[in-house]
């Protein structure tokens, strides 16, 4: 059986068009406008099969199974809110400058869970849903306009201007917020960045020193 479920959280996006997006795609404990419910821990296998085979859910807007897929989703965890995802809107698109332009302006940031479950991994509710104990297979996570839940947004749409890099610590934070890099990868970026910075300034000062040697042996030798 296949389910759709919106939910609402809130997105993240950097103005510099990079199109990074992060929230809730899915909340635990809290029913939807159709009275379905996601149980703590229904994600825990469809998670495992994610990790194994290294293939994230397909980012659609509204659930468009047949147009391009406006970005892709890069991490995917769960934690006691509910279901955490991180991605890429795809801005080199129309469509994905357009659904961007949106997240970023706040006029939509609604997420969406297409899925599908056996009949033993639900159970009917007095809402007059389900509650999902175990789902099968995550197949898409839709950005939408209109959310179901309430507590399923993307809670961020970053931007970071690339000029605002003034040192050390701000590059580092680029890094995280719009390479992906975790802190101890970025860390050791800067730190190796360091390296190269230092060795050559001292080079450039053994330069300089040479050639006010060079310059002064040859102001000896004019004479």
């Amino acid at each position: 059986m296949k389910r759709n479920i919106i939910y609402k959280t809130a997105l993240t996006a950097d103005d510099d068009g990079t199109g990074k997006i992060s929230g809730y795609a899915s909340t635990y404990n809290n029913p939807d406008l159709s009275g379905d419910v996601m149980l703590p821990g229904c994600y825990d296998a469809v998670l495992q099969k994610i990790e194994k085979s290294g293939v994230m859910p397909v980012m659609f807007f509204s659930h468009d199974h047949w147009s391009v897929p406006c970005g892709r989703w890069d991490s995917i965890k769960s934690d006691d809110t509910g279901l955490y995802v991180t991605g890429r809107v795809n801005t080199d698109l129309e469509s994905g400058k357009e659904i961007y332009s949106a997240l970023k302006f706040g006029s939509m940031s609604g997420l969406s869970v297409g899925f599908s479950f056996s009949p033993d991994g639900a159970e009917d509710n007095d809402a007059g849903g389900f509650d999902f104990k175990t789902i099968d297979d995550l197949m898409e996570i839709s950005i939408c306009a209109m959310p179901c839940n309430q507590n399923a947004r993307i809670d961020s749409v970053k931007s970071f201007d690339i000029e605002s890099i003034k040192d050390y610590k701000s590059a580092e934070k680029y890094l995280r917020d719009v390479g992906y890099f975790s802190r101890e990868q970025a860390k050791k970026f800067i730190s190796g960045l360091k390296a190269v910075f230092t060795a050559e300034r001292d080079a450039l000062r053994t330069k300089a020193a040479e050639k006010e040697i060079i310059d002064l042996i040859h102001s000896f030798t004019k004479r």
